[in-house]
């Protein structure tokens, strides 16, 4: 039996997650099931709360829902668009509102926003107190959630200080849905885009690869749409992806727009039906985004557009001048490449060795005079034999987000000069060498 030292004359106990941000409190009998099932532990220095354990341990795939919860993949998917490092309040919270019988969740970190809705089923319902019909709740709802709890009511209160928000067996303490940001979004004036991006998923984990983290060159940070081309790119200064928008046709469009979105679009890029409309209306850009949430409807990501001009990237892919050329199997060459990673394990040089002769590439590593990997991948080789070095991780980056079974690798005729990687359905990586001196 657990034993609880200050819990005998209380109806409830909070909550706190691993920031020690309450999440509400808990029944005495729910407190005991969540320490029962190692869901939650008591607080060493305060032993009149629980806390949450493995909170942001589990690693998740980008725009990944996990749960058979509707309401639990709405509350999730807002999670991802709000702040995480806001000192207010609002914007680290959900904003739930009740219109008529429908749950709205809505959640921003004032340069992404989210809107989607729940109806009310035989699982779900609604309600709320007379005089209130929102709250706004902590981005961290979703972590008490059972996913196995379908059956439940909804009921936002109205309190005496604060609103607050009944959900299940939790009363979770809110703020003043008032103090929420006011978005809006008017699309009648200005330029407006509006097309289908096919498989973004795929093509969004590919550009994504190669986006850079130096937040001096902000317009690299973000993924440059160019709607105009047909284009979407990722680039960092050392490497650029860039694959066609509608398999491999370009469609012209008149208005010439083009922007660039922060890289938090791909945390919900498996969720992105492919839809994107963009509006500039010369003051502000951004683009919105129609969400397959499981369970939900009408769900929106919206993004504010990074401010800067992007490279013409279409200078630096060569055309034309290759007098090497490799083709080989995706599995053989990411087999290779997992081999050559483990070898140099933690060490900061990634330099990878690779050499096309005899319709075939042979990878090796070396350090210090000692061979630590060498691999063989077969395949079609047309043209020179060739020596260069590439950083591994680039190279395993580009190869295993392009889609497909064949992968092609064309080399001009200087060391100096970038590779060309592609496959068939229009994916394309332009990789610079890197450069040695005396062969090292």
């Amino acid at each position: 039996m657990i034993k609880f030292p200050k819990f005998l004359l209380r109806k409830s106990i909070p909550v706190v997650d691993k920031d020690k941000q309450c999440l509400g409190k808990v029944p005495i009998p729910v407190a005991r099931e969540l320490i029962k099932t190692k869901h939650a532990e008591i607080l060493h220095n305060h032993p009149s709360v629980i806390g949450l354990r493995h909170i942001g341990n589990k690693t998740v795939s980008p725009g990944r829902v996990v749960s058979t919860s509707p309401l639990k993949n709405l509350i999730h998917t807002a999670s991802l668009f709000a702040s995480k490092s806001s000192r207010s309040a609002i914007l680290n919270s959900v904003l739930f509102r009740i219109e008529g019988h429908t749950l709205r969740a809505t959640a921003t970190d004032l340069e992404s926003y989210f809107t989607g809705y729940l109806k009310p089923g035989t699982n779900y319902s609604f309600t709320h107190d007379k005089g209130i019909s929102g709250v706004c709740i902590n981005r961290h709802l979703d972590k008490i959630l059972s996913s196995q709890n379908n059956n439940l009511n909804l009921h936002i209160v109205k309190g005496k200080d604060n609103p607050a928000m009944r959900i299940g067996e939790f009363l979770i303490d809110g703020e003043d849905a008032s103090r929420f940001p006011d978005m809006q979004f008017h699309k009648k004036e200005g330029k407006v885009y509006k097309g289908t991006i096919t498989d973004i998923a795929k093509k969004l984990g590919f550009v994504g690869q190669a986006l850079s983290k130096n937040m001096y060159r902000s317009a690299l940070c973000g993924i440059y749409f160019d709607l105009k081309n047909g284009q979407l790119v990722g680039a960092d200064g050392n490497r650029l992806h860039t694959v066609s928008m509608s398999d491999g046709r370009v469609d012209q469009n008149k208005d010439d727009i083009c922007v660039i979105l922060p890289a938090k679009l791909l945390q919900v890029s498996k969720m992105i039906s492919g839809n994107i409309t963009v509006v500039d209306n010369g003051e502000q850009q951004y683009a919105m985004f129609d969400l397959n949430v499981p369970g939900c409807v009408n769900c929106t990501g919206v993004y504010n557009a990074i401010e800067g001009q992007y490279p013409n990237y279409r200078d630096v892919i060569p055309k034309e001048g290759f007098i090497t050329k490799f083709m080989a199997r995706t599995k053989d060459l990411m087999l290779a490449l997992h081999k050559a990673r483990i070898a140099i394990g933690n060490n900061d040089d990634k330099t990878l060795a690779c050499e096309f002769k005899n319709g075939m590439l042979i990878v090796s590593i070396q350090r210090m005079g000692r061979l630590l990997y060498q691999g063989s991948v077969r395949g079609e080789h047309h043209g020179s034999s060739y020596c260069g070095y590439i950083s591994v991780d680039y190279l395993s980056d580009t190869v295993q987000t392009m889609p497909g079974d064949l992968i092609e690798i064309m080399l001009q005729g200087k060391k100096d000069e970038a590779w060309t990687i592609r496959n068939q359905s229009g994916f394309t990586a332009i990789v610079m060498p890197i450069g040695l001196e005396n062969g090292r």
